[in-house]
């Protein structure tokens, strides 16, 4: 189970909004995501979520309303499935990567996909290089 908590927000700027984002993961949210939207009196916004779990999402959302603008949050609690993951390192012509691997229970792999971070590390080294 986890739980989204979301708020509309406003009157805050591209750059806050993108610095709340990066500190709610940072603080330990699962995921955060915002949503242009547009609120009352034709009012262009954002709606800012997260997932936190059970354990974690009040001390978050004390933390986003002393950190942003917002005047309240809502709270919903979902039932979550996941596949189980497991990591494998992969040689590849550029070095080792990291490839993230989703299982069933019954341990059936249904996806693999390499870590964009360290993907976009080679990237930038071979640009390095041109």
């Amino acid at each position: 189970r986890v739980t989204e908590v979301a708020c509309n927000i406003d009157d805050d700027t591209g750059e806050h909004l993108a610095w709340l984002a990066e500190r709610l993961l940072a603080e330990g949210a699962l995921d955060v995501w915002l949503v242009p939207a547009v609120g009352k009196k034709g009012r262009p916004l954002n709606c800012l979520s997260f997932l936190a779990t059970e354990g974690d999402w009040r001390r978050l959302a004390d933390w986003l309303l002393r950190h942003s603008t917002t005047f309240g949050v809502r709270h919903h609690i979902w039932d979550r499935l996941k596949l189980a993951r497991r990591f494998e390192q992969r040689a590849t012509p550029h070095g080792p990567l990291t490839t993230k691997i989703g299982l069933t229970t019954d341990g059936t792999v249904l996806k693999e996909k390499p870590e964009f971070e360290e993907k976009r590390k080679h990237w930038e080294s071979d640009r390095g290089k041109a």
